[in-house]
């Protein structure tokens, strides 16, 4: 049960792979993309005195799109340093 190409003109090593023809790769443009993946950080742990001991810094990351949201973000998350629910910040980059 193959594929008898002996009576056929078309030689099937010729030709590419369908999916070579056929692949996102190839058709999708290469453009700037409107999504960005930002990090946010808690604004409570970053305000921290020198003398205090420092735990470490919460950061999230996530991903948003510039043409619907061009000012920073800002969103309540859990902060795992400071056990409790706190503003985190987007990242300058």
């Amino acid at each position: 049960m193959g594929w008898n190409f002996s009576n056929s003109s078309i030689n099937p090593l010729d030709s590419p792979p369908h999916f070579y023809l056929y692949s996102p790769i190839n058709i999708m443009p290469k453009s700037k993309d409107a999504r960005v993946t930002i990090a946010s950080e808690c604004t409570s742990c970053t305000r921290k005195e020198p003398g205090d001991e420092l735990t470490g810094i919460s950061r999230y990351t996530t991903r948003k799109n510039r043409r619907n949201t061009p000012t920073r973000l800002e969103s309540k998350k859990y902060c795992f340093c400071c056990h409790k629910h706190t503003i985190h910040k987007e990242l300058k980059k």
